[in-house]
C-alpha cells in the first residue's frame, strides 16, 4: 500500500552559465549570466517536478497542493545571493515557470465588474527568498566553516609543528608545485566554457602560509622574495661548482716531476760524486723512488 506524499524538498543547481572567473587574489567571482540553455534546462526541471509532484494522476502527487494557482503559503523557495551574479536566481524562476505555468484563471474582479488577468497569460508570480552568505549559511556551506577554519589554524597544532616553520612549508610548496598552481579553479559541467583543473585546496592552502610572510628565518615577504631566494641559492650553488670544477681541472692538468732522496743512491752503493740531492733527476739510468709533484 503506497503512502500519500505529504512534502517534498527539492534541492536544485543552477542551469548553464557562461564562463565563470574569480580573481586569483582575493576571489571576487565576476558577473556571469545564464545562457539560454541554462534557463531552459531549468524550466524542464520545474515541468518534471510538476508531472510527478502536481499531477493527479502520478503516484507521487501531493493532493493538498493546488497544481493549477500557486498558493505561495505552500511553496517556500530560497536562492543562493552568492557571487556568481543572477545565474541562480534566474534558474529559480525558470523552474518556477515549469512548476506552475501561465494560467489565464490568474485572475480577479474588480468592484466594477471588470475581470484581470495576470499579464503574460496569467504568468504567476512566486515570491524566492535570496539567501545572503552572511545571513545564513544554508546555501554557503564554505562561510564559516568549520573545516575551513581548522585548515587556517592548522599552525598552531603540535602535530604541525610551530609558527615559525610555516615560511618553510610554503617555500618548499612553492619550488615543488608553483605559485600559479595555487589559485587555479575547477570546473563542472554546466559550465559554457571549461576552466583550470584544481589540484588543491587552494584557499585555505593560500590562507594558512599568509603567515609566514616577513619571518626572521627566511625573510620571505612575497612570491617575488621566494623567487629571489630560490635564485640567491641557485646562483651559490653554481658559484661552488664552478670553483671545485677549476681545481679539479688544474689539478689534471699539472706538469709530473721525479726527485730521489740521497739514501737511494747511498743504499744502493752509487757513486757519492754524482749525487743530486732533493733536486729534479737528470736523464740517468739508475733506480729511484719516483714521487709524483704538482704545481
Amino acid at each position: 500500500m503506497l503512502t500519500d506524499v505529504l512534502g517534498v524538498l527539492v534541492i536544485a543547481r543552477n542551469g548553464g552559465r557562461y564562463e565563470f572567473h574569480q580573481d586569483s587574489k582575493n576571489y571576487e567571482p565576476a558577473f556571469v549570466a545564464s545562457t539560454p540553455l541554462g534557463v531552459s534546462e531549468s524550466h524542464q526541471l520545474g515541468s518534471l517536478l510538476r508531472s510527478v509532484y502536481l499531477t493527479s494522476s502520478s503516484p507521487s502527487y501531493i493532493s493538498s497542493m493546488n497544481g493549477d494557482i500557486v498558493d505561495t503559503h505552500e511553496l517556500h523557495i530560497h536562492a543562493k545571493a552568492g557571487g556568481e551574479g543572477a545565474v541562480i536566481f534566474d534558474s529559480a524562476i525558470a523552474l518556477l515557470q515549469g512548476l506552475y505555468p501561465p494560467n489565464k484563471n490568474n485572475k480577479i474582479l474588480l468592484a466594477n465588474g471588470t475581470t484581470v488577468v495576470s499579464p503574460l497569460s496569467g504568468y504567476q508570480y512566486v515570491p524566492i527568498e535570496t539567501v545572503e552568505p552572511g545571513n545564513d549559511r544554508s546555501l554557503e556551506p564554505w562561510t564559516n566553516c568549520p573545516f575551513k577554519n581548522g585548515t587556517d589554524n592548522f599552525q598552531i597544532y603540535h602535530a604541525f609543528g610551530h609558527k615559525a616553520d610555516i615560511p618553510l612549508t610554503e617555500f618548499i610548496y612553492r619550488i615543488e608545485v608553483g605559485h600559479s598552481l595555487l589559485y587555479s579553479h575547477p570546473f563542472t559541467h554546466w559550465h559554457f566554457a571549461p576552466q583550470n583543473y584544481a589540484i588543491t585546496s587552494q584557499k585555505q592552502w593560500a590562507a594558512a602560509c599568509s603567515v609566514g610572510y616577513h619571518d626572521p628565518y627566511l625573510h620571505i615577504g612575497s612570491q617575488q622574495g621566494a623567487s629571489s631566494t630560490v635564485f640567491a641559492a641557485c646562483a651559490a650553488i653554481l658559484f661552488v661548482g664552478v670553483f671545485a670544477l677549476a681545481k679539479y681541472i688544474k689539478r689534471s692538468r699539472a706538469k709530473k716531476q721525479y726527485i730521489h732522496l740521497a739514501d737511494d743512491e747511498v743504499s744502493l752503493g752509487f757513486d757519492h760524486e754524482n749525487y743530486n740531492y732533493g733536486t729534479t733527476t737528470a736523464n740517468v739510468d739508475w733506480p729511484r723512488r719516483e714521487f709524483e709533484l704538482y704545481d
